[in-house]
This record gives C-alpha cells, structure tokens and sequence, in this order.
C-alpha cells in the first residue's frame, strides 16, 4: 500500500499533463515499492473537455505502462460533476 506521500488523486484534462504526472509519480515511487509491481490508473472524465480528449487521454494513459509502473485499471464517467461542467440542471425526470 502507498503512504500518505504519494498523489491521491489528480486532475488532467490534457494527455500531456499526463507526462508530468508520470514523472512525478516515477520519481516518487523509485526504490519505496517494488518494480514489479504494477499501481492502478483510474481515469475519471467529469468535464466536457477531458471528455472531448478522451481517446488521446487514454492513447497518452496506455503509453505510460511501458514509462511506469502505472497502468490503466478503468474509466469512470462523473456524471454530476460533467452535468455542472457544461451548466446543465438535473430534474428528477433525469435522475
């Protein structure tokens, strides 16, 4: 298990934020855990833009697992956090 240390989570809704994210967490991991093991990367889209990049956010995401330790475990749709991204109102028809 990770400590405290490390990133919890992280915002990115450009793939090339993803790079500085690898770095960081390579130099964060390097010598606390052991090389083989992999870390889970869950990719959360919950704005209109990350779901617009979100084929060259996952490309960016798969290409990391040969750069890292990371590799992708899932996506997760954030549905009310897109619905205020995009100024929409939810009714309960819609819920």
């Amino acid at each position: 298990m990770l400590d405290k240390r490390f990133i919890q989570h992280l915002l990115v809704d450009d793939p090339e934020e993803l790079d500085t994210f690898c770095s960081y967490f390579n130099e964060s991991v390097d010598g606390n855990i052991d090389k083989n093991k992999r870390v889970g990367l869950i990719i959360f889209v919950e704005s209109a833009r990350s779901l617009l990049q979100l084929e060259n956010i996952c490309s960016r995401a798969k290409s990391l697992e040969n750069k890292s330790q990371l590799v992708i475990e899932g996506i997760v749709f954030g549905s009310d956090d897109f619905v205020a991204n995009i100024g929409a109102t939810r009714t309960k028809v819609n819920i």
